[in-house]
């Protein structure tokens, strides 16, 4: 709980939060009222959308898979960023052009929260990894693959596909 004297909060015209560096804060407020001598506290307002102070990170993506059209195949996701993070729930998209959002195209699956991190045992790599395989079933040769970020309100993660050779 911060406390913020009426005088401070007249005197700087309301109060400025700091939020913690890549995190995300609820906020409610609780107001003192006084009369006289009586002292009041209101019942707390809850803040709806969390406040979110995570920086924002590009995450390079490339899928790996050759189109089958009479049986199943796997398609790999590889991931890389230059900093540590947990994606949020993914989706994985296929069509015919190319889905250009979540709405086009038709559900292949859905990827929970991966983490990112530096491979190798005793030499680190530079960047932060990870991989995923989805089974997908026969398809078109024309067909195209598009991932996204299924909360269209998260605004941390900047989705970027590139070719397997830079990730």
């Amino acid at each position: 709980m911060i406390p913020v004297p009426k005088d401070t909060f007249i005197a700087n015209n309301g109060y400025k939060l700091q939020l913690k560096p890549n995190t995300l804060s609820y906020v409610s407020i609780i107001v003192e009222l006084e009369s006289g001598n009586q002292k009041t506290l209101t019942a707390p307002v809850f803040i709806d959308e969390a406040l979110d102070a995570r920086s924002r990170t590009t995450v390079r993506f490339a899928f790996d898979y050759t189109i089958n059209d009479k049986k199943n195949f796997k398609v790999k996701i590889l991931f890389s960023s230059d900093s540590e993070i947990t994606l949020p729930k993914l989706v994985l998209v296929r069509g015919i052009p190319k889905p250009l959002s979540l709405d086009e195209g038709k559900l292949v699956d859905k990827i929970e929260n991966i983490k990112l991190e530096r491979k190798g045992m005793i030499i680190k790599s530079k960047n932060y990894k990870a991989e995923v395989v989805i089974n997908c079933g026969p398809v078109s040769s024309k067909t195209k693959f598009a991932l996204f970020v299924e909360d269209r309100n998260i605004k941390y993660v900047d989705l970027k596909q590139t070719t397997k050779e830079n990730i």
